[in-house]
């Protein structure tokens, strides 16, 4: 922002405008909003990076393993049974298919969790 003020006075000075001549003053304040819109890129909307089922259990279950530092980089895939979650890929430890079942079963909302990954 700093630097659009700057160049805004930089030109004011060099074309010489003065406090009489608004359009001049506006046409350069255009520019200079536009040459800014064009360098910063469209935001999309929250809607449309979030899915609709992002409030689920089942949702929280897949954020959670993607997130936790030990399962994130594994396939692990996450899918809906009734009252609960089932849990298949590949890990390569027991350690990490117990984490990952551990962590489905704490989730709020998970009641069955059945843990069919296979160690590798």
């Amino acid at each position: 922002m700093n630097r659009l003020l700057c160049l805004m006075l930089l030109l004011v000075c060099v074309t010489g405008c003065s406090k009489d001549d608004p359009d001049k003053l506006r046409a350069i304040s255009q520019a200079g909003y536009n040459d800014v819109r064009e360098a910063v890129p469209a935001k999309n909307p929250l809607k449309n990076i979030t899915p609709a089922d992002e409030s689920t259990p089942v949702a929280h279950v897949r954020n959670r393993i993607k997130n936790d530092k030990f399962l994130g980089r594994f396939a692990i895939e996450v899918t809906p049974i009734e009252k609960g979650v089932k849990l298949t890929g590949k890990v390569p430890t027991k350690e990490h298919a117990r984490r990952a079942g551990e962590l489905a079963e704490s989730t709020s909302g998970i009641d069955v969790v059945e843990n069919e990954l296979v160690v590798e």
